[in-house]
């Protein structure tokens, strides 16, 4: 009827029909791409996050190779400074090598100049030696010369002694006056004999001055001596002239005890008291 809705029509149906599929496509269309997006993404974030490991392992190994740059710069500088210091050394090592050769060729001389002087002094040694034994050898000739002078002196001075008993010479005098003026001769020669004796003992060589002096002393003595027995011959005082007489034999013995230490070297020094001994008696 007019004016009654119709209802649909065949082409109605088949557009709607259409438009479902159309529609029920893209739909499907679209959940493939939004299931495609989603997996894109899905993946892109995967790449993404491997980026940003990748990346970070990069930084990582960026730093090492920072830090490895740094130690290397380290180790060159220190390569350096070894090089700079083996070079020092090196000089060092020449100089030092350069002055042992020097002082090795002064040791040599030195060694060779140590050989030849080794040489002298076994020279200078003999000679020393073959010196000290004529010295030696000329001091014993010397003390045998003396010995036999002071023993000529001492046979003198004791025959004088012998004398003043002497009967024999009873008849002879002498004025005390005389007497008296030999007793300076008889100490000053012996005070020659204590000075002469102290240089011959400091040397060996002035055996002459003690010689001279000894003899005159054992001369002048013993003429004292037989003075003395002259003088006490003539003494009205018998006691006196003999006591005169003893007098005269102890300044004798003194000077025989005199005589006798100055040949023995280990009494050399009572010699001094003993010209005292004797200058008290004489005087």
């Amino acid at each position: 009827m007019p004016g009654d809705r119709a209802g649909p029509t065949p082409n109605m149906t088949e557009k709607f029909i259409v438009g479902e599929m159309f529609k029920a496509d893209v739909v499907k269309q679209l959940e493939g791409d939004r299931l495609l997006a989603q997996s894109v993404q899905a993946s892109m974030e995967a790449k993404l996050q491997e980026i940003t490991v990748e990346k970070s392992r990069a930084q990582e190994t960026l730093q090492k190779s920072s830090a490895l740059e740094g130690e290397l710069e380290i180790l060159r500088a220190a390569q350096e400074a070894a090089k700079t210091e083996t070079l020092t050394l090196a000089s060092r090592m020449d100089y030092v090598t350069n002055e042992k050769i020097v002082l090795e060729s002064e040791l040599q001389d030195l060694l060779s100049q140590k050989e030849d002087l080794d040489v002298r002094l076994r020279e200078s040694e003999d000679k020393y030696r073959e010196l000290l034994r004529t010295k030696n050898e000329l001091e014993n000739k010397l003390y045998r010369l003396l010995g036999t002078c002071l023993s000529g002196a001492e046979a003198i001075v004791q025959k004088s002694i012998e004398d003043v008993d002497n009967p024999a010479l009873s008849a002879v005098k002498c004025s005390p006056d005389y007497f008296r003026s030999l007793t300076e001769p008889v100490l000053k020669l012996l005070d020659e004999v204590d000075s002469s004796f102290h240089d011959f003992n400091s040397s060996s060589s002035t055996i002459e001055p003690l010689v001279r002096s000894v003899g005159q002393m054992a001369h002048s003595l013993a003429n004292y001596l037989i003075h003395g027995k002259a003088t006490s011959n003539i003494s009205p005082d018998i006691e006196f002239g003999e006591s005169i007489e003893e007098v005269c034999k102890l300044v004798g013995s003194g000077a025989v005890t005199l005589l006798r230490n100055m040949k023995d070297k280990s009494k050399a020094a009572d010699v001094l008291g003993n010209v005292a001994a004797a200058k008290a008696r004489s005087g």
